[in-house]
């Protein structure tokens, strides 16, 4: 039997030493030596007799050993993902071996002592079409399909032997699979992980295990995007590979360009699971000049054009045919070229651009979906009409009661983020005179509407959709959406964050810039503690500081300079992530109006009651004399900092600079800020009015700041020094001191705190309503008329936790009427 598959260099005959590394799960490293005798092992036990097995794969090393196992011993394969139910499947192609992971593990269950199928000599492997969803028929490949596209993609990716993949698409996907065999053919590496690209966890192994590609489909750009991967330090990157659907050009030229100035190449594929992956490559140099093309044909192979236009593509990687049923495994070729189904044309340059789809598919976040399957779908929940873009799945029906339930069971049969679904709802489904669907006339109603109002999400009343829709405002989410591009604010985030600590049991990593669709994936944990965010626990814990000292309950300063340095980290972590995607600053506009309306609310009311005005306290410039009340100088250096770095990101210079290198501009806002610090006072005399104003405080700003963007050890530990060496000497009180060192160093170092649920609640409470505790403070004990410290304390914090609940859902109820008059407002992001 092993004869069969004796051409698969990536099965048989490693072209890597015994001892060089093949695989490494888990930071745990498996040699091409021990993968061979691993493999040879595991040969045995799937049984002599050539045997259709099926393999529930997933990103993990024992599936990997079992499928190379299979091909080895010239076993037919079907690879099937082990998250998706497999009955059906299984009750019509009726595999002879079953390997699938159970409660006791992965497991291999004979299910026919001898084989009743008649395989072609062949045969190698099936497959589902580009992971497509929806129908049974798989793509039946060979030996030679899978030897050949692996050293077609070999030599023009010119994989080598000490490059180290990372496989983060799934082994049942075409392109996840090529992945493993191009790289095991040349004696490369594989980092075996099942990890996001948005996950920090991801990068960190990617950097110390050396990593030198990764692969990415249109949405991984999205996702590259959120978290920065411009100003990311990935010094073993050597190229990143893109296929499974059309990349926007803009994107392509973008990544390509900074690829030159990194010193990575950009490698835009095209292809399809019938092909063995590829078809088709474009040069990285060639890349940011042909964005909208998709280059060459492979080593190997050619394209051509019928009379009407459709891209076919000839070589030796094209597939056998289709298996529909058992019977068709006994058959040998069917084609000898594949028509693609795209309209192409080529380019004066030679490269190949497609301009249209012929068929009835549509290919959306890397799945191909099947229009015609999805209407044999809708039949089961009343039937209609499937048409769509690259973007969106838009169903047509003429029940008007099915709309939210078809879209949610579609989404799940599908496997597409709601917000990629639009069901509408048409007394007659239109057709042509000839009585067929008039699919374009549906397609284009529906993107116009699109249009006019993008986000047509159902929230599901249990779901992370609705903590964010109810913390935010909104109405409508999308699966696609986070927290901070919907316009999150650091009140509304301790909301937010609260509430999905009590739905998921935990609070995610990064999870204000995770999709609510990832998030909505999590498993929920059964932990009688919970989490709170550390920037959220010093808020609250600042707070009470600051009512105590003033009330002198107590006697212990600094929590104001804490909350200045939470700010700093709210402010990168929020604010500018926005301006990041958007590249505007609209963003300050509500993020300043949030705190500047309830202050001079605030000021304007006590002012009335006292009978009084002081215009530098209206105008938040009050801290700047001795002789006015300086009470509220935490909330004006706040505004005055924010405005000031509202200038100076209006320049669109600058807003790239960030952008490009988010931590070292951090660090020198904080640098220029320490010459101020320590220098202001030989330009402008402040010591009649000391940490009052904002050029003596920025440094605080600067280090929450830079806390957000410390990734690394190294980092941490620097910002941790500055800390300890530029706090002890600002104040003459050494309690203060230690007050203001510790809460940094917690904001540095600790991520989380667990504490039983009833107190995160009270954290998350106080925490979310610090600025307007910090605004009522003073006056209502003066008003209640009350002198005994506990009591004023406790009073504070009730009138001010009744001041946010009033004031938030005004300022929310506003933005709604601005939304529903304007469509959009720019996203609000609170760092106060």
């Amino acid at each position: 039997m092993g004869v069969i598959s004796d051409g698969l260099g990536f099965v048989q005959n490693f072209a890597a030493p015994p001892d060089a590394v093949a695989i490494i799960v888990d930071d745990n490293e498996v040699t091409y030596g021990e993968l061979d005798r691993r493999i040879g092992s595991r040969a045995a036990e799937l049984g002599t007799g050539r045997r259709l097995v099926m393999i529930q794969s997933s990103n993990e090393l024992e599936p990997l050993i079992t499928y190379l196992a299979a091909l080895r011993a010239g076993h037919p394969v079907m690879l099937v993902p082990s998250d998706k139910p497999t009955d059906a499947v299984v009750a019509q192609y009726c595999p002879d071996t079953i390997y699938s992971q159970t409660s006791s593990g992965w497991t291999i269950d004979h299910l026919n002592d001898r084989s009743s199928h008649k395989f072609h000599p062949d045969l190698a492997l099936l497959m589902s079409t580009s992971g497509s969803t929806g129908t049974s028929k798989f793509v039946r490949l060979s030996y030679q399909n899978l030897a050949a596209n692996a050293a077609s993609i070999a030599e023009y990716l010119d994989i080598r032997s000490d490059d180290r993949a990372a496989t983060s698409l799934p082994l049942h996907y075409c392109y996840g699979l090529s992945i493993v065999h191009s790289h095991l053919l040349v004696g490369a590496g594989l980092i075996l992980t099942d990890d996001s690209l948005i996950e920090p966890s991801f990068w960190e192994r990617f950097r110390r295990l050396g990593g030198t590609t990764f692969p990415a489909v249109p949405f991984t750009f999205d996702l590259l995007d959120r978290i920065d991967f411009a100003s990311m330090d990935l010094p073993s990157l050597r190229y990143i590979t893109q296929a499974g659907g059309r990349l926007a050009p803009e994107k392509v030229k973008r990544y390509a360009e900074l690829g030159v100035e990194k010193g990575y190449d950009l490698f835009v594929m095209y292809g399809a699971t019938e092909a063995t992956s590829r078809m088709s490559y474009l040069p990285p140099s060639l890349a940011a000049e042909n964005p909208n093309t998709i280059g060459q044909p492979i080593p190997g192979g050619a394209f051509d054009l019928t009379d009407d236009g459709e891209l076919i593509y000839s070589g030796p990687n094209v597939m056998m045919g289709y298996a529909e049923d058992p019977a068709d495994l006994r058959l040998g070729p069917t084609l000898e070229s594949l028509y693609t189904g795209d309209l192409a044309r080529q380019t004066e340059h030679g490269l190949w651009e497609i301009v249209g789809r012929k068929s009835r598919f549509l290919k959306m976040f890397g799945l191909r979906i099947s229009l015609d399957a999805v209407e044999s779908f809708m039949g089961e929940v009343g039937g209609g009409a499937a048409t769509g873009t690259d973007d969106l799945l838009i169903l047509a029906t003429e029940n008007p009661e099915t709309g939210g339930r078809l879209q949610r069971a579609a989404a799940e049969r599908f496997g597409l983020p709601m917000s990629s679904i639009v069901v509408r709802t048409y007394a007659e489904v239109p057709r042509l005179s000839s009585g067929k669907v008039d699919y374009p006339a549906i397609r284009d109603a529906a993107v116009r509407e699109q249009d006019d109002a993008p986000r047509t999400h159902i929230i599901d009343s249990h779901s992370v959709a609705a903590i964010f829709a109810t913390a935010l405002g909104r109405e409508a989410v999308s699966d696609s959406d986070t927290f901070v591009s919907l316009g999150g604010d650091s009140l509304s985030y301790i909301e937010a964050s609260m509430a999905l600590e009590d739905h998921l049991g935990h609070v995610p990593e990064d999870w204000h810039i995770t999709p609510i669709g990832k998030l909505d994936a999590i498993e929920q944990s059964t932990s009688l503690l919970r989490q709170v965010e550390t920037n959220v626990f010093l808020r609250a814990f600042a707070i009470l500081l600051v009512v105590g000292d003033h009330v002198e309950l107590f006697s212990l300063q600094g929590g104001a300079h804490i909350l200045l340095a939470v700010a700093g980290y709210n402010f990168s972590r929020f604010l500018l992530n926005v301006i990041s995607d958007t590249d505007s600053v609209v963003a300050f506009i509500p993020t300043v109006t949030r705190i500047v309306v309830p202050t001079v609310g605030w000021i304007t009311l006590t002012s009335i009651l006292k009978g009084s005005f002081d215009a530098r306290v209206f105008f938040l410039v009050a801290s700047y004399w001795t002789d006015s009340d300086g009470g509220y100088w935490f909330i004006e250096v706040l505004v005055q900092i924010l405005l000031l770095a509202a200038l100076v990101f209006a320049f669109p210079a600058v807003r790239r600079l960030h952008r490009q290198a988010p931590y070292p501009f951090a660090v020198g806002v904080l640098a220029l800020s320490l010459v101020a610090r320590y220098g202001g006072n030989e330009l402008w005399d402040t010591t009649a009015i000391g940490f009052k104003v904002p050029h003596m405080t920025l440094w605080l700003f600067a280090i929450g700041w830079v806390a957000d963007r410390s990734t690394t050890l190294w980092q941490r530990l620097g910002l941790s020094a500055v800390a300890l060496a530029t706090i002890p000497g600002y104040f003459d009180s050494g309690s203060r001191t230690l007050v203001i060192v510790a809460g940094i160093l917690a904001l540095v170092w600790i991520g989380k705190l667990s504490f039983p649920k009833p107190i995160n609640r009270v954290v998350g409470v106080i925490g979310g309503a610090s600025l307007y505790i910090y605004l009522v403070q003073f006056q209502v004990n003066t008003v209640v008329g009350i002198e005994t410290p506990i009591v004023q304390f406790f009073v504070a914090i009730v009138f001010g936790l009744l001041a946010a609940f009033i004031s938030e859902r005004v300022l929310r109820q506003g933005e709604r009427l601005l939304r529903s008059r304007f469509d959009e407002v720019p996203a609000t992001v609170e760092i106060g």
